[in-house]
């Protein structure tokens, strides 16, 4: 089951201890941040996961490292989100 929901977001507070900035953002821009910044945890050995999760990135290295690269491709996740995250993907394609 999903709930959807319509907000305005400039009414939105974060709580500043949890969150530095937020805004919306595609889904697809999260999915290639969030795949760049496994492979940048992998890189520095420091992924949690399975080195499989990082088999079907189809990020380049070349990349992740080219200076004109989005912003958020550099974005940082939290490795235990992102192992939720992994899950939760999976769980989602044997469906």
């Amino acid at each position: 089951m999903f709930t959807y929901m319509s907000c305005n977001l400039e009414n939105i507070t974060f709580q500043e201890e949890e969150v530095d900035w937020g805004k919306f953002v595609p889904y697809d821009i999260v999915e290639l941040a969030a795949e760049a910044s496994i492979k940048r945890l992998v890189r520095q050995g420091s992924w949690a996961g399975s080195l499989m999760d990082s088999e079907n990135i189809t990020i380049s290295n070349e990349t992740l490292n080219r200076k004109e690269c989005n912003d958020e491709l550099q974005w940082d996740f939290v490795p235990d989100g992102l192992l939720v995250w992994k899950a939760w993907k999976s769980f989602v394609n044997t469906r």
